[in-house]
C-alpha cells in the first residue's frame, strides 16, 4: 500500500496524463501512516503493534534550531521533494530514532541535496526500529 503525499489532477489537454496539483497536509499523511503502523503486529506474541512499540511518532516539521512548530489550523503540508528517506539512528543516551525525511534536489548552483524532516519517532528496541523503517519505506515508497 502506498500512502500518497501529494495530489494530482487529470490533464485537460492530454487524456490519460496527470498534472501536479498540491501537497497533502502533513497531519493527514501522518494520521494515515499511524493507522497503518497501528495495524502491523510487532511483538513476538503478535499482541502489540509497531505504533504501540514507539514512545512517539509525530510531525518533525519545524523542529529545526528554532523549534517553532506548534499544531494549529494552518498546519504545514508534507514537504515536496525527489525522494522520501526513512532511516533509524541510535540515540546518544537511549533508544532509536526513526526519521522520515524528504530529499530535495537543487541544481541552481550545481547539484545539491537537502534533507527536510517530515516525521520523527522513537522506540527503545533496535528490532522494532528496523521493522518500523521497513514498514515506513513500503508505505511511503521510500528508498
Amino acid at each position: 500500500m502506498n500512502i500518497p503525499t501529494d495530489c494530482w489532477i487529470p490533464n485537460p489537454e492530454r487524456t490519460g496524463y496527470l498534472n501536479y496539483d498540491k501537497q497533502r497536509p502533513a497531519v493527514e499523511v501522518l494520521e494515515e501512516v499511524r493507522q497503518h503502523l497501528g495495524s502491523l503486529r510487532a511483538g513476538a506474541d503478535g499482541a502489540t503493534s509497531l505504533l504501540d512499540q514507539m514512545e512517539y511518532f509525530d510531525l518533525a516539521l519545524g523542529l529545526g534550531p528554532e523549534r517553532t512548530f506548534a499544531r494549529s489550523a494552518e498546519l504545514p503540508v508534507f514537504p515536496r521533494g525527489r525522494w522520501v528517506a526513512v532511516f533509524a539512528v541510535r540515540g546518544a543516551s537511549e533508544g532509536y530514532y526513526i526519521h522520515v525525511d524528504v530529499v530535495q534536489v537543487s541544481t541552481d548552483s550545481g547539484l545539491a541535496f537537502r534533507m527536510v524532516p517530515a516525521f520523527l519517532g522513537k522506540t527503545f528496541d533496535a528490532e522494532h526500529a528496523k521493522k518500523a523503517v521497513a514498514a515506513l519505506t513500503f508505505l511511503l515508497e521510500a528508498g
